[in-house]
């Protein structure tokens, strides 16, 4: 590993300003059909209701990627601009709840433009590396993962009988059962190390963890602050500790707007508001979650008055390297890494992705400590085929993770069956016994929309929904928003206007979902397409993401052609080979010819 100084990573996060700014540039230059394709915008939007503060929207088609939290900039012809967060969607997309900046003085009806706008963090970061000074606070920490050879302290371990006491008490309130992989885990974050990551493979109850550690940590009245780069991450994790241990107070700062999974007695505020709380309570500590960016702000650059004993990150393995770095700021003693940096990676420009500062905090610890990740090993979602198909193509090999008990057995039961003039190929793929299957999509020359294939999905997902398998409980998989918005039309084609439709989307958006069935499309048939965007669409990260949602059936629709890709850059030839001997490893009597 080579050594990292605080202008190399300055200079990196400025290169990645740059190449942004590039791409901002290029966009201006687009029609707003050619915006919508890229996902970055939605047109023929109606307004159907006017607030005070707030418009929804209806549009027929939303093929982007904005969600709730989105900062959108709104046009219309001879109408002006406006500018807000977007607050809900729902149908599918086709309704959009938008909290405005201004009110406008009147509203016109339509159509307009919708355009996501690209927030730019770099000031902030770029302050937050520049406070990297020896002597200072954060500087041990950034010395562990920057420079060669730097060992993290041994700090020596105090109140042991009180740790193990409370250790013992969780475990026995938990509602779960604890397996070896999680206790020794568990005991080594109470012991306060100075820095510690805890992979969690799919389903091997990563987030529980995390929850009992902070919780224990509280109880031995420690400062416990959880962050994520994401809202959705610090939510998720504020409500499996809601969920576990009720009685814990929890606090997340940030905008109420943004409580998407969050449990509802769990309070937004103002970080000034949780820290006047906090230091005015006595007895059990209260646990403070907010976004890591939202730390760095309030913590690193800005006098909070926040002290936290210990921070606790989560999905760290989607966390730049060049902001983790920062963490060692918030001044706590124990920094505690929970993620898994063989699913989804940070995102990076394409220009800036083989450098060696593109990567994750997760992975860089793993890069220059490996002694100091712990792997948990029981997977309580995946049956056994998919655990081993997981453990062989990711993990480095079978026995790495292993299906619980529990699980291990578990296969697709159709409740009802599929009926007589179901196609063969929907037949078999439901009804055998096998829970990874292959079904070989036609060579039509697809890139980023292919119909055939989006109307074979459709048909095996409408069968599975009419033999009794909720939408709730499947997920359809693919790289392009295109292809995601074929399919979700064909399925209501098939199960018509008064059914629930399952999940369509790209891998980001289904990362932390658990279903039964997982549809996977590939999507593109076109080798030199293929090749040109091997990185992207044969990465290993993302193949485990979404195979991994599913507990007991996979179905992959892919051509034969891609394998024929030629790769011209390295990542996408060792992305390619690793995605081939995964899909080669569905032996033949999981593999059906589409027609």
């Amino acid at each position: 590993m080579r050594s990292v100084t605080p202008h190399q990573l300055i200079e990196f996060v400025l290169a990645e300003q740059r190449e942004n700014e590039k791409q901002q540039r290029l966009y201006k230059l687009l029609s707003d059909e050619a915006m919508s394709h890229l996902g970055r915008a939605i047109t023929g939007l109606m307004v159907t209701r006017a607030d005070k503060s707030s418009l929804t929207f209806e549009c027929k088609h939303n093929e982007s990627r904005i969600r709730p939290g989105s900062h959108v900039v709104l046009s219309a012809i001879e109408h002006g601009r406006l500018t807000g967060e977007v607050t809900a969607v729902e149908e599918a997309g086709r309704i959009l709840r938008i909290t405005l900046s201004r009110s406008p003085d009147d509203v016109f009806v339509g159509p307009w433009t919708l355009v996501e706008l690209d927030r730019d963090f770099t000031p902030l970061i770029v302050q937050s590396i520049k406070k990297l000074q020896p002597g200072q606070a954060g500087w041990s920490f950034f010395r562990w993962l920057a420079e060669d050879g730097a060992i993290p302290s041994m700090k020596k371990v105090t109140k042991a009988n009180e740790r193990k006491n409370a250790v013992e008490r969780i475990v026995s309130e938990f509602p779960f059962s604890v397996d070896d992989s999680q206790r020794l885990a568990f005991e080594a974050c109470v012991n306060e190390p100075s820095i510690l990551g805890i992979q969690g493979p799919p389903g091997t109850g990563k987030t529980n963890l995390l929850a009992m550690v902070a919780e224990v940590l509280s109880r031995l009245g420690r400062r416990v602050l959880i962050l994520a780069p994401t809202h959705q991450a610090v939510n998720n994790a504020l409500s499996a500790i809601r969920s576990s241990f009720p009685s814990r107070r929890l606090v997340k700062v940030g905008n109420a707007l943004r409580r998407e999974s969050l449990s509802d007695d769990v309070e937004c505020q103002l970080l000034k508001n949780a820290v006047r709380q906090d230091s005015s309570r006595t007895g059990s500590e209260q646990i403070i979650g907010m976004t890591f960016l939202s730390a760095l702000q309030h913590l690193a650059v800005q006098s909070s008055g926040l002290a936290p004993n210990v921070v606790l990150i989560d999905e760290a393995g989607q966390l730049p390297f060049c902001q983790g770095i920062c963490a060692g700021l918030f001044g706590a003693g124990s920094t505690l890494l929970f993620g898994d940096d063989q699913q989804m990676p940070p995102v990076f420009n394409s220009e800036l992705s083989s450098s060696p500062l593109a990567t994750s905090l997760f992975a860089r610890l793993r890069q220059s400590h490996p002694g100091s990740v712990l792997m948990l090993n029981t997977s309580y979602r995946l049956n056994g085929p998919i655990c081993n198909f997981i453990a062989e193509s990711f993990y480095g090999g079978a026995g790495n993770v292993v299906s619980a008990d529990s699980a291990r057995h578990r296969r697709l039961k159709l409740p009802v069956g599929t009926s007589s003039t179901t196609a063969l190929t929907v037949h078999s793929a439901l009804e055998c016994e096998e829970s990874l299957i292959w079904i070989r999509s036609e060579d039509n020359g697809s890139q980023q929309l292919n119909l055939a294939e989006a109307d074979a999905v459709a048909k095996l997902v409408s069968t599975a929904i009419k033999s009794g398998i909720p939408s709730d409980q499947q997920a359809i998989v693919t790289p392009y928003r295109r292809q995601a918005a074929a399919i979700r039309r064909l399925i209501q084609y098939e199960i018509g206007s008064g059914v629930d439709l399952p999940i369509v989307d790209t891998v980001e958006r289904v990362q932390g979902l658990t279903v039964e069935l997982v549809a996977i499309s590939m999507c593109v048939t076109d080798p030199e397409y293929a090749s040109e965007t091997a990185s992207f669409i044969f990465s290993p990260n993302r193949l485990n993401v979404a195979v991994s949602r599913a507990r007991t059936k996979v179905v992959i629709f892919a051509s034969e052609s891609i394998l024929e890709a030629l790769p011209t850059e390295y990542s996408g030839l060792v992305a390619m080979k690793k995605f081939q001997k995964a899909l080669l490893a569905i032996d033949a009597r999981m593999a059906i010819s589409q027609n």
